[in-house]
């Protein structure tokens, strides 16, 4: 299996990572780490995700509690939230395809990149064990951005 470590929990104490395998494609996985005087290690990889379809790209909410990312179950790439641990929720955030979600700092929004090239945002709230995001709305071009930077 080919593994790409990808987010940690703002905690440190879990390290989130997508591996290919044969065959389910792209699976989500997450592993305990644990930090003594000899170092850092990791315990037991534990299968968040796995599906027939290709999930990657995670990130891991502020608080630590929804883990954010793409697959393209649907058919194109869009952006997904569930609750970590899982708790049999899923939410659809992107409608247009997504990929690479990261979350804003004041936790009440996610960006993610659309595969035209735009980068989104979606407001959110939480409701118990619910996550309830709004509308997504355009923010800049990439190219856009990359333009001004050069300025």
């Amino acid at each position: 299996m080919r593994l790409t470590p990808d987010k940690s929990t703002p905690d440190g104490k879990r390290l989130a990572f997508w591996g290919q395998d044969s065959k389910t494609s792209y699976d989500l996985w997450t592993v305990p780490i644990k930090s003594d005087s000899a170092g850092l290690r990791a315990g037991k990889p534990e299968v968040f995700l796995q599906t027939p379809a290709d999930e990657r790209h995670l990130s891991f909410s502020s608080d630590g509690r929804w883990l954010a990312y793409s697959s393209n179950e649907s058919g194109t790439y869009q952006v997904y939230v569930r609750a970590f641990p899982d708790k049999d929720g899923k939410w659809q955030i992107s409608n247009s395809g997504g990929a690479y979600p990261m979350w804003s700092r004041n936790a009440r929004e996610l960006f993610f990149d659309t595969l035209d090239n735009h980068i989104m945002v979606a407001a959110y709230t939480v409701k118990g064990d619910s996550f309830v995001a709004d509308k997504t709305a355009s923010v800049v071009r990439k190219a856009d951005r990359w333009q001004c930077q050069q300025q």
